[in-house]
């Protein structure tokens, strides 16, 4: 019986340390260039809004450095970090711009393709953007 349980072990043991590598290779990364492809929701803007590739509207995220470009021009550049917030009753990505977190509250939700940038604003429009490096 004894026997049977050091197999059973030694053989789990791996299976389980391999769930977790997989886990972690799989995280996505919000470093690169995104543009700017639709903005809906929110009171001001009720109608969705399609913005076709090359508009020059673009986020760009280093490893710890964000910059926002309007048509092609640089309009802000900022430190940022990606924290856990409940604010919005579950757990949710948020975006921390300046070392700010008493500042504008701006969570995202991504996929390889795909950001989601959402307005904590009484307003809450959402503006989607999509990766382009």
């Amino acid at each position: 019986m004894r026997q049977l349980t050091s197999s059973l072990f030694i053989f789990l043991v791996p299976f389980i340390i391999s769930c977790n590598k997989t886990k972690e290779e799989t995280s996505l990364s919000i470093t690169g260039s995104w543009e700017l492809r639709k903005s809906y929701g929110g009171f001001i803007a009720v109608d969705t809004v399609y913005y076709l590739p090359g508009n020059g509207n673009i986020l760009t995220f280093s490893t710890t450095t964000y910059q926002s470009f309007s048509q092609g021009r640089l309009i802000e550049t900022a430190s940022y970090k990606i924290i856990k917030d409940t604010t919005a009753g579950q757990i949710s990505n948020r975006l921390v711009l300046n070392n700010r977190p008493d500042f504008e509250k701006i969570f995202i939700e991504m996929d390889s393709e795909r950001l989601k940038w959402i307005d904590n604003m009484p307003d809450h429009g959402i503006i989607e953007y999509q990766r382009i490096h």
